[in-house]
């Protein structure tokens, strides 16, 4: 059968139609490729990035873990438990997170009841000593304790978990980006998304880890121990190296022992700051780059600002032995990156661990 012959009329439409297709199918790609290269940097950026994370409530008993309110200011959790007072030691046994190790009436002058060189300073009288004195009293007793206590063995039952509310959030191109991200996670994992994810690095959860003489394993889900990650190593006690300008605010009754931390921005594990002589339990700006540029280097990290706030400890000393702690606090996060488009990561979480011995 012989080819039709076309008409020039009829060939110079057919060269239209094919240029119009090939115009359509081109700037389809272009944009969908954009959107999904920049859907997949975020998605990679959201698997290590986000550290925040943290806190604990500190409107409630802290001992046992509880959590309370939401207040993204330090200071509105921690006054329940200090309050406006000047001394330490006064206020109801309620506020420590209080166990029984407490001995008497901590309005009597110290007697026997605190079990300890450190305790026994203060004997329970909010009167015999200023703040400043109780602030450095408590630093020598928390160094000395956990030097000792650091490399021996105790168990470790950390819960991290979001904020309420304020889990992982993305926005790119002006607009939310988080339902987005969910659903290119939920086309590989059905049973997944963005907060759980990025949970993964952040510790999202509860760890329980036993320490024997100062070597940590993780209690597995099937009741096995495994080794710890490097993330879960920081959440083993360290040998504090406290002074008394690092302590904001202190109480003290009997042998029990709650103070707490001012707010820190963006704190580095260099030893410059007060929460890092405190605990590793945290996450620094410079992590977040690292392990951003360890993945890719088609995203440029603007800035990565994590605060930590209603940083809280409670412990119970007797004869200089660490009995118990509990270390919680907050923290906020909030991220520039640079892809195809500026994309914002905002996220806040909440910690509390306890020490046993």
């Amino acid at each position: 059968m012989a080819k039709k012959v076309l008409t020039p009329e009829e060939v110079q439409a057919k060269m239209e139609k094919k240029s119009e297709k090939r115009k359509l199918f081109f700037g389809t790609f272009t944009k969908a490729l954009a959107f999904f290269l920049a859907i997949a940097m975020a998605y990679s950026l959201a698997t290590i990035a986000f550290t925040p994370a943290t806190a604990p409530a500190a409107t409630g008993s802290v001992q046992g873990g509880s959590a309370g309110g939401e207040s993204t200011d330090g200071g509105d959790d921690l006054d329940a438990i200090f309050g406006d007072s000047g001394s330490a030691s006064t206020g109801g046994d309620s506020t420590t997170g209080g166990d029984s190790t407490t001995g008497g009436d901590s309005t009597t002058g110290g007697d026997a009841t605190t079990g300890g060189d450190s305790g026994s300073a203060t004997g329970g009288s909010g009167s015999s000593m200023s703040k400043d004195e109780q602030k450095k009293v408590v630093a020598d007793a928390m160094n000395a304790a956990t030097a000792k206590a650091a490399k021996g063995s105790y168990e470790i039952e950390r819960v991290c978990k979001y904020q309420s509310g304020k889990g992982i959030k993305v926005t790119m191109l002006g607009g939310d980006a988080t339902s987005a991200l969910n659903g290119v996670i939920q086309l590989v994992d059905p049973d997944a998304n963005l907060d759980s994810v990025v949970g993964g690095f952040l510790g999202i959860g509860t760890k329980k880890i036993k320490v024997t003489n100062g070597v940590g394993k993780r209690y597995g889900s099937d009741g096995t121990m495994a080794d710890l990650t490097n993330e879960e190593k920081d959440y083993m006690l360290k040998a504090m190296k406290l002074s008394a300008s690092d302590i904001e605010n202190v109480k003290i009754n009997g042998n029990v022992y709650t103070f707490a931390l001012a707010k820190i921005s963006d704190p580095q594990k260099d030893n410059s700051n007060s929460m890092h002589r405190a605990t590793n339990d945290f996450i620094t700006e410079t992590q977040v780059k690292t392990a951003i540029s360890s993945l890719t280097n088609k995203i440029t990290v603007e800035s990565a600002n994590v605060s930590y706030y209603s940083i809280l400890f409670v412990a119970t000393i007797e004869d200089g032995t660490l009995k118990n702690l509990t270390m919680s606090y907050k923290a906020d996060a909030v991220m520039k990156l640079k892809i195809l488009a500026s994309i914002d990561g905002t996220g806040s979480m909440e910690v509390n661990t306890t020490y046993t011995f």
